[in-house]
């Protein structure tokens, strides 16, 4: 499997895995910004600039040459963390600006907008920028050192994303009244997730170990719950219709899960600790 992923490349794995990840997550940031009415024409912004993003991915995708396909890359993976950089400002705004402000954190941050939404879709715009890093005029130099500094950084990026995650679904699942006992399941395994990353950087053999096993697991469960979230949509009267759609649980948000878990498996098959 390592020497299969090796010939296609790690940082090519990455941002074709990050192509991928974004028309599920046009899809929830369009339903939600319609949720809100579009109140801020601000939250037109992704709305309208994600499909380039994917045609930039796409485009990235068909060149052979790797330098130039990380010189298409790059402005992609800048633009989405600028945007999720911006989208956080805002949210922390829109919880500011109702009654009581950050005073009421305990209700606004439940009813306002969810801030840690736009940080993650900064830190996959970060992961974009790691994998699309200027390399020398010698790839073939400098390929090894090149997939550890990666692998470095993109486990400091996984690490806060799973936490970020996991505050996520505690939010969602908490407004559920957790009716399923595996609704716990992203609030125990995120935290756990994020530190068995933490520690493979300090170079835990125990977490370097773990770290395959967990992201194959983390990866089924994702898919697991977005198994549930269509099963509760279809058993709601109107089956999947707009009105499932917009007022049930969110379809696409399990699949978070499961890219984490994709990313981290490819870490720990591109370790050399592994």
């Amino acid at each position: 499997m390592r020497a299969i992923l090796g010939r296609v490349g790690l940082a090519r794995l990455l941002r074709f895995g990050l192509t991928l990840a974004i028309p599920p997550l046009w899809y929830e940031l369009t339903l939600l910004h319609f949720r809100g009415a579009f109140q801020s024409k601000f939250m037109w912004v992704p709305v309208l600039s994600l499909p380039a993003a994917i045609a930039g991915g796409v485009a990235s995708g068909l060149k052979k040459d790797e330098r130039r396909s990380r010189d298409i890359f790059r402005p992609v993976a800048w633009s989405l963390t600028a945007m999720g950089t911006l989208g956080t400002f805002f949210h922390l705004r829109g919880i500011a600006r109702q009654m009581g402000g950050f005073f009421n954190w305990k209700y606004n941050v439940v009813t306002g907008p969810p801030f840690p939404a736009p940080m993650q879709v900064a830190l996959l715009g970060l992961l974009g920028t790691v994998a699309s890093r200027r390399i020398s005029m010698n790839p073939l130099e400098s390929t090894h050192r090149d997939e550890r500094n990666i692998i470095r950084r993109a486990r400091w990026i996984n690490s806060l994303s799973y936490f970020l995650v996991g505050i996520e679904a505690g939010y969602y699942h908490w407004t559920g009244n957790f009716f399923n006992r595996l609704m716990y399941t992203p609030l125990v395994l995120s935290p756990i997730m994020s530190l068995v990353h933490m520690a493979s950087l300090w170079r835990s053999r125990l977490a370097q170990a773990l770290e395959l096993p967990l992201s194959i697991l983390t990866t089924f469960v994702g898919l697991v719950g977005f198994s549930f979230h269509i099963g509760n949509l279809l058993g709601r009267p109107g089956g999947l219709s707009w009105q499932t759609l917009f007022y049930g649980p969110p379809l696409m948000a399990p699949l978070q899960m499961t890219a984490y878990g994709a990313l981290g498996a490819l870490y720990a098959l591109f370790s050399d600790e592994s």
